[in-house]
């Protein structure tokens, strides 16, 4: 099974599935995280606050299994969103815009994201029982993938992987669609809203990302899991996207879990 973090945005919905990593409650085959880790909506998490939490998470990763794989991403994959590419491209940060919300903070947040730069990437796809998932933060539309395809090539993570490498990949990230005030007939895998993804590309049978905040419950469907409602979910091994508290209560290892400790500087292993 896979571990999914939607947007973070400096929130801790993330500590207990990860404390059970840490504790080996549960051992899951990859861990995928969907991006937008800071600019926290300040009704709920204070900016300083958000930047302690994601340090939190950033110490913690190195401790959690398979990390010694992830330099070729392998095990662990933390995707870039939407609020993170602004932080490290400044021509992305210019086109597709918008005011960043830790202004106050930006030089300590842009060099959060120069040290993450290796590590961050746009997507990560696998196969679970028989079909081809493909995650990104916000969805890659069939008709963005139209308007780009001699760009991107055949649609594989590792081709959208390297689109912030030139300047025509960048710019084909920078589309903003109309739901949500640009100029193109749908949004990229960075800013597309969840109704655009009206239909996936060909050869991707199924996509998780999220993005496109719920007020309570995620959006899912026999295309897609729009998951961004502050909660960590499961893929599991039938290919089926399920809440993190429900997979463990079916699995029986509720009972079997620590609390989340304070955070320790000095032992960020035990959460």
């Amino acid at each position: 099974m896979i571990l999914i973090f939607p947007d973070i945005h400096g929130r801790t919905f993330w500590q207990q599935a990860v404390s059970d990593v840490l504790h080996e409650i549960i051992v899951p085959d990859d861990y995928v995280f969907l991006g937008d880790y800071l600019d926290p909506y300040t009704s709920q998490v204070a900016q300083a606050e958000a930047i302690i939490n994601f340090n939190k998470l950033l110490a913690l990763w190195q401790f959690m299994p398979h990390q010694e794989l992830a330099e070729d991403y392998d095990k662990g994959h933390m995707l870039i969103g939407y609020h993170d590419f602004k932080y490290m491209n400044d021509t992305f940060a210019r086109r597709a815009g918008g005011d960043k919300t830790m202004r106050s903070f930006y030089y300590q947040v842009k060099g959060i994201f120069t040290d993450l730069h290796d590590l961050l990437h746009l997507a990560y796809e696998t196969t679970v029982n028989g079909r081809r998932f493909l995650f990104t933060h916000a969805g890659v539309n069939r008709d963005w993938y139209a308007r780009h395809a001699d760009l991107i090539g055949e649609l594989t993570a590792g081709n959208l992987n390297k689109l912030p490498d030139t300047m025509e990949g960048v710019e084909a990230l920078c589309d903003i669609g109309w739901r949500r005030g640009g100029p193109c007939d749908t949004g990229g895998l960075l800013w597309a809203d969840v109704d655009d993804n009206d239909d996936n590309p060909d050869g991707i049978d199924y996509q998780i990302f999220s993005h496109s905040q719920q007020p309570k419950d995620p959006i899912i469907n026999d295309r897609f899991a729009m998951l961004d409602c502050r909660r960590t979910f499961v893929l599991d091994d039938e290919g089926k996207v399920v809440d993190y508290e429900d997979y463990m209560q079916q699995q029986g290892l509720a009972q079997q879990r620590q609390p989340v400790k304070p955070y320790e500087p000095w032992a960020p292993y035990l959460l």
